[in-house]
């Protein structure tokens, strides 16, 4: 633009150089070779609006370019600005679809099923990347019955971003297996983990097929059967997770096995065999949780197979104590995202936890669950900490949970959790090996959606998506 002005400021309509022109007979005199710019009309305008005596004409060139010059000019600066357009329409960061489809996959494993199914119906691309994102990861849950109850199942909350729901595709029951293992997405299917209570012919048929037929699917099995333990330990390098009873008969002596990542032991010490043992060998283990109710120093067993500086990234230990200063000798402390805490005996170390969760750097996630647990003083002891999930469990005497109790908790993570489950009452079932059982609730509630969206806005509260209260899951 400055040239152009340069061109019209010398084209003084055929006055000398030392008359002034006026600034009003130039602005006439321009406006038709400006109309394919009007957005530029007003700029020259402002500047020919000046006083005469601010135009520098002397040194200008008068009548040194032609009329066509300036249209020239104006037609080249045109083609450059519709050029320039049409680049930015065709690559524009900001839209979704221009982003690479391995950017958009890794975008996709923060959606839930829900989302993923709705986000298949926008166009061909996203139905593609969106039925990818759906079949990766499949959870079945009790193949041995045709159908469960809809109050029983697991659930499939629209706005439940806990991890489970955020990895697995969720399949309820017998017959909803069929569907999907009769259509041609089943190809797509990287891991599938089964489910299996009691098992019978339908979650065998289940378990044999993906084994069998599908042998580009690593099979998980989340069950306690001896039976099912002795099929899936002949298979230990197509599997991810592995869960052993110290009941079970097996061999310690295994090969180093790159493949398992999550371990889950219940009985610690030497019985029919040794689980712990098999540690050692587990060299991409990332999650390990044990259930010993009777050993009092778990520490001890892991020394005892000369076991130390264990890197993890999840630790769950159900056990009667700990002593919370000693894990580190064990366990590399700041390497630990997520950390559970479950203890039989009538123990509340909060001064050893708080000096715990000053060597834990990572953690965000945590699990407490203890004998009259007070929730204020788990929460302070872990002051300073980015907490993303809080699972508080008050095992005992059931206590009155209040909005207002709830708002406490969260001052100052306002704006970072996204999960709170708080419980007390009678001890049952939960942690690392059921956190995924998050059952459609068919109690009364004792809470109201509405008195908790008035009490923790989404405006306060930007990330929190969940809330558990007496086993209750609110979608806030």
């Amino acid at each position: 633009m400055s040239r152009l002005l340069h061109i019209l400021r010398g084209r003084s309509s055929g006055n000398s150089l030392s008359e002034k022109p006026n600034p009003q007979d130039q602005l006439t005199s321009m406006v038709g070779a400006l109309n394919e710019r009007p957005s530029q009309l007003s700029t020259i305008k402002d500047q020919l609006s000046a006083p005469a005596g601010s135009f520098n004409l002397e040194s200008e060139k008068a009548d040194s370019e032609s009329k066509s010059d300036v249209a020239t000019l104006i037609d080249l600066e045109n083609k450059e600005v519709q050029t320039t357009e049409k680049k930015k329409v065709i690559s524009d960061p900001t839209t979704l679809l221009s982003l690479p489809e391995e950017l958009l996959l890794a975008i996709f494993v923060h959606l839930n099923q829900i989302d993923a199914c709705q986000i298949r119906l926008v166009n061909k691309k996203l139905y593609k990347l969106g039925t990818i994102k759906l079949f990766n990861s499949i959870f079945v849950y009790n193949p041995e019955e045709l159908a469960i109850a809809s109050y029983n199942q697991v659930s499939k909350a629209r706005y439940n971003y806990l991890a489970f729901s955020t990895r697995y595709t969720i399949i309820n029951g017998f017959n909803d297996f069929v569907r999907v293992r009769g259509t041609k997405e089943l190809s797509l299917v990287r891991n599938v983990v089964i489910c299996i209570r009691s098992p019978n012919d339908h979650s065998n048929d289940c378990y044999n097929y993906l084994v069998e037929k599908c042998p580009w699917i690593k099979v998980d099995v989340a069950s306690w059967s001896s039976d099912l333990f002795d099929k899936q330990f002949t298979r230990l390098d197509n599997i991810t997770q592995l869960r052993v009873c110290k009941t079970f008969r097996f061999k310690t002596d295994i090969t180093d096995n790159y493949s398992i990542k999550q371990l889950f032991i219940s009985g610690s010490k030497r019985g029919v065999s040794d689980p712990v043992a098999l540690i050692p060998h587990l060299k991409a283990l990332t999650w390990l949780y044990i259930n010993d109710a009777k050993e009092q120093d778990i520490l001890q067993v892991f020394r005892s197979k000369k076991i130390s500086k264990l890197k993890l990234s999840m630790l769950g230990l159900h056990v009667p104590q700990v002593p919370l200063k000693k894990l580190g000798d064990v366990f590399t402390l700041n390497e630990i995202f997520s950390l559970e805490l479950h203890f039989y005996n009538n123990v509340t170390p909060y001064d050893d936890l708080k000096w715990l969760a000053s060597q834990m750097t990572k953690l965000r996630d945590i699990h407490i669950n203890w004998k009259d647990l007070s929730f204020e003083r788990i929460i302070a002891s872990f002051a300073g900490h980015t907490l993303h999930q809080i699972r508080l469990y008050s095992r005992g005497n059931e206590q009155e949970i209040t909005e207002e109790q709830i708002a406490r908790l969260l001052t100052g993570r306002e704006r970072t959790v996204t999960y709170l489950s708080l419980d007390s009452g009678l001890s049952s079932l939960s942690g690392m090996c059921s956190y995924y059982r998050l059952y459609k609730s068919h109690t009364k509630a004792k809470h109201s959606v509405q008195n908790l969206r008035k009490k923790l806005p989404r405006k306060q509260y930007p990330n929190l998506m969940d809330l558990g209260i007496y086993h209750h899951v609110y979608a806030l």
